[in-house]
């Protein structure tokens, strides 16, 4: 919206609607208290958005980290952690921002496998994900698919349960790897399942993918155009 503040409908079980009930709405309402914000982003039972002051605020499930578990909110609340964020993406069960030098933090239902983390349980706070810098955009699909990094330099790194791309096999990558084939890409893009694909826009206009569809198409475990 114009005003800078975001409405949301539909069902509100875990406080997704960010209006401070639970009462699901078949007509938009707006968040409460959220103002100035530059762009918003849906997950499952969840939202996330990326305010004028690039911070993060989130809410409905797993969005507050109370009494040594992660609990629900349905009222927005600044993600600690998070400054000077520039880029936002938002997965089925977590949510990952570009912050200052390029550097790359996640969060929510995180564990070491996707998030680079030495413990294996949720967090509300971000962490930081270690070895990238130089991003200036990233994509989540969640704990069934890959993060991936576009940096400035064009090349593209993932990590996740689910990484492909590596020109050799599957494989699950719990620190960032460089997708080999890849050097100017623009904007990339995950899919959130067991067979998930990934696909790269690149200078030239052109689309690659890499993933497990592609792979049975061509035999070839590397992006292809």
């Amino acid at each position: 919206m114009k005003s800078g503040r975001v409405k949301c409908w539909g069902p509100n079980n875990y406080g997704q609607l960010g209006n401070g009930t639970k009462r699901r709405s078949a007509v938009a309402v707006f968040v409460k208290g959220l103002r100035k914000v530059r762009t918003v982003a849906v997950g499952d039972g969840f939202a996330c958005a990326l305010l004028r002051s690039w911070k993060i605020s989130c809410w409905g499930v797993r969005t507050v980290f109370r009494k040594g578990k992660l609990q629900s909110s349905s009222k927005p609340v600044t993600m600690k952690g998070i400054v000077r964020a520039r880029a936002l993406t938002v997965g089925p069960d977590q949510a990952c921002a570009v912050v200052a030098h390029g550097k790359v933090k996640c969060w929510l239902a995180g564990s070491e496998i996707y998030l680079d983390m030495d413990r294996d349980y949720g967090v509300a706070r971000a962490e930081i994900v270690k070895g990238i810098r130089g991003a200036r955009a990233v994509t989540t699909a969640g704990r069934l698919g890959d993060i991936c990094a576009v940096l400035v330099s064009g090349r593209i790194e993932c990590w996740s349960f689910n990484f492909f791309g590596n020109g050799k096999d599957w494989f699950p990558a719990t620190k960032p790897v460089a997708v080999k084939g890849i050097s100017h890409a623009i904007a990339v893009s995950t899919s959130a399942f067991y067979d998930s694909s990934t696909c790269a826009l690149l200078a030239d206009r052109t689309v690659a993918c890499w993933g497990d569809k592609h792979v049975r198409a061509t035999r070839r475990w590397r992006p292809h155009r």
